[in-house]
C-alpha cells in the first residue's frame, strides 16, 4: 500500500528537492512491483509492450521537478523508431531541445502518481501523433465508434478524462471526443505531457488500502482490449505511416541535393575571387629621339679639368639573413580521449546535464553523443562514463 507522506513527495514544495530523490525511488520501486504483477497479464492477452518508467530526479526532462512519476506499458523499440522517424518532424523545437521520454510519444498503459492520487488506465499524449490520428479515425467512423463505447463500457468506474474535463465513459459521444482531439493538437511547449485518456482514478484514501495493488493490477488488465484497440500498430495501419516515411526521406534528399549545390556554388564564388585580376598589357608610346639642341655660342672649350667627384664610400655589404628553422613549434599535447565509441555517457553541464546517451563518432577532444531523438556534439571535460 502507499502511505500519505509518499504523495507529498510530489507537491510543489519538496517536487524539485534533490533531498527526496531516494524516497521517491521507493514510490517507484512500488510501481515497478505492480508491472512485474501486469506482465504476466499482457503476456497471455499476446500484447507485445514493454514496461518504462519515469524519473525519480529532477533533471532537463522534466523541467528540474518530479511532479509526478509513471510506470507505463508502451510499444516495442522497433515501432517506437517508425514512428519517431515519420512524425518527428512534428515535434516543436523548443520541445526537442529538452528530449521527452517515449512515454511521452506513444499511447500508454500504465498508472501516474502525483500529490492528488492514482490514476491508472490509457494516456494518449499530445506527442503521440500516430495514436492521436488513429483515435481521430475511430471517432469519425459510425461503426468503430460503436464499438470504442462497447468496449468502454466493459471497464466498470471508468472516465474520460482530457485537459478540459473528467466524465464518465457513459458520458461520452462522438462531439466530446473531436472536441478533445481537437484541443489536444494545439498542444503546448510549455508542458508537452499534456494527453487524454480513459483512468480509473484512485484517490489517496483509497491508496492507502492493503489491496491497492491487487485493484490497480485488476484494472490494468481489464483496459488491455481497450488499449490494443486504441493504438496504432504497422498491422492496422490506418494513416499510412510507411508512406509518410518514403516522402520524408524524398524531401530530406532534396534539402541535401539543394544544400550541396548550394556550397558548390559558394566554393566557385570564392575561387573567382581568389584568382588575380587579368590586366590589359599596354605598350608604352614610343617617342622620337630629340634632337641634340644647337648652341648659337658655343663656349670655348677650358683648359682645365673637371674636378671629379669623390669616390662615393662603398655600399656596406648587408648580412644575409638567418635562415628561418622551417620545424614546427612543439605543440602542447592534447589530453588522451578516454572514450570509445559505443560508450554509454552522462552529461555533466549545459542545457542536458544529467542525461544520458550514447557516443556515435570522436574526432580528437570531441565527442558526438546520440541522447534519444537529439544529437550533440560535446567536449570529453563535459561528459563521463555513465555507470
Amino acid at each position: 500500500m502507499f502511505e500519505i507522506s509518499e504523495f507529498e513527495l510530489f507537491s510543489r514544495e519538496k517536487w524539485s528537492d534533490m533531498v527526496y530523490n531516494k524516497d521517491r525511488l521507493k514510490v517507484k520501486q512500488k510501481l515497478i512491483t505492480i508491472g512485474k504483477q501486469v506482465i504476466t497479464n499482457l503476456g497471455e492477452s499476446g500484447a507485445d509492450l514493454q514496461m518504462e518508467t519515469g524519473s525519480e530526479y529532477p533533471a532537463i526532462w522534466n523541467k528540474r521537478k518530479v511532479d509526478r512519476l509513471e510506470l507505463v506499458f508502451i510499444r516495442p523499440v522497433e515501432e517506437r523508431k517508425l514512428l519517431s522517424k515519420a512524425f518527428s518532424r512534428e515535434i516543436p523545437m523548443a520541445v526537442s531541445v529538452q528530449n521527452p521520454s517515449d512515454i511521452y510519444m506513444n499511447i500508454s498503459l500504465g498508472l501516474i502518481i502525483d500529490k492528488d492520487g492514482i490514476k491508472v488506465g490509457i494516456q494518449i499524449p499530445w506527442l503521440a501523433f500516430a495514436d492521436r490520428e488513429t483515435l481521430n479515425n475511430i471517432v469519425s467512423d459510425t461503426l468503430q465508434f460503436s464499438e470504442l463505447v462497447n468496449i468502454v463500457n466493459q471497464s466498470t468506474e471508468i472516465s474520460f478524462v482530457s485537459p478540459s474535463l473528467s466524465i464518465p465513459c457513459s458520458s461520452i459521444s462522438s462531439e466530446i471526443l473531436k472536441n478533445s482531439l481537437e484541443q489536444l493538437s494545439s498542444g503546448t511547449t510549455d508542458d508537452y505531457r499534456v494527453s487524454l485518456g480513459f483512468f480509473r482514478i484512485f484517490s489517496i484514501a483509497e491508496c492507502s488500502s492493503e489491496n491497492i495493488f491487487d485493484e490497480i493490477t485488476h484494472v490494468l488488465s481489464s483496459l488491455i482490449s481497450l488499449f490494443k484497440f486504441l493504438s496504432w500498430t504497422s498491422v492496422r495501419d490506418r494513416i499510412g505511416v510507411k508512406g509518410l516515411i518514403v516522402q520524408i526521406e524524398k524531401t530530406l534528399q532534396k534539402e541535401k541535393e539543394d544544400r550541396e549545390q548550394e556550397e558548390l556554388k559558394k566554393q566557385e564564388i570564392k575561387t573567382q575571387a581568389a584568382k588575380p585580376a587579368d590586366k590589359p598589357i599596354v605598350k608604352p608610346a614610343e617617342k622620337p629621339a630629340a634632337k641634340p639642341a644647337e648652341r648659337s655660342n658655343p663656349r670655348p672649350q677650358s683648359n682645365t679639368y673637371r674636378q671629379s667627384r669623390p669616390n662615393s664610400p662603398e655600399k656596406t655589404q648587408q648580412k644575409p639573413q638567418t635562415q628561418v628553422d622551417n620545424k614546427k613549434k612543439t605543440q602542447p599535447k592534447q589530453p588522451k580521449n578516454p572514450f570509445s565509441v559505443g560508450d554509454s555517457v552522462i552529461i555533466r553541464d549545459g542545457l542536458l546535464m544529467g542525461k544520458k546517451g550514447k557516443i556515435t563518432s570522436i574526432s580528437g577532444n570531441k565527442c558526438t553523443v546520440d541522447i534519444g531523438n537529439l544529437q550533440a556534439t560535446f567536449d570529453i571535460s563535459g561528459i563521463s562514463i555513465a555507470k
